[in-house]
């Protein structure tokens, strides 16, 4: 609900497969260098995701590494961190200029997930 028309279907595919990297076998030294979202993400490059998806998959915990404007890796971020109870990066969102539509975002997502 955050992003509209083609970019919406990129979005809730993303948002869908954005922690596949927790469900990937990790080794001690990767666990401790590499994140969860690079490693996810990586494995979708592999099976030939569009990079809308593999992107917004490996920077959704980090969106500001993401050049350009507020598009997939921005929405998958917010709807990730709303829906398991974060804080979005406000930083981000105001560099974007989107911080403006937070509010609207905590609605949505409280009446997505029943929650008071």
């Amino acid at each position: 609900k955050l992003l509209a028309g083609p970019s919406a279907d990129l979005a809730t595919t993303a948002g869908l497969l954005a922690e596949v990297g927790l469900l990937l076998p990790r080794t001690a030294v990767d666990a401790s260098t590499t994140p969860y979202s690079t490693t996810g993400a990586y494995l979708l490059g592999l099976w030939g995701l569009p990079a809308p998806i593999v992107e917004a998959v490996a920077f959704h915990d980090r969106p500001s590494r993401v050049r350009g404007s507020f598009w997939v890796t921005g929405a998958v971020h917010v709807a990730a961190a709303l829906v398991n109870g974060r804080e979005p990066d406000e930083a981000y969102l105001r560099s974007v200029g989107q911080y403006d539509r937070l509010p609207r975002w905590r609605e949505l997502a409280k009446a997505s997930t029943g929650s008071d």
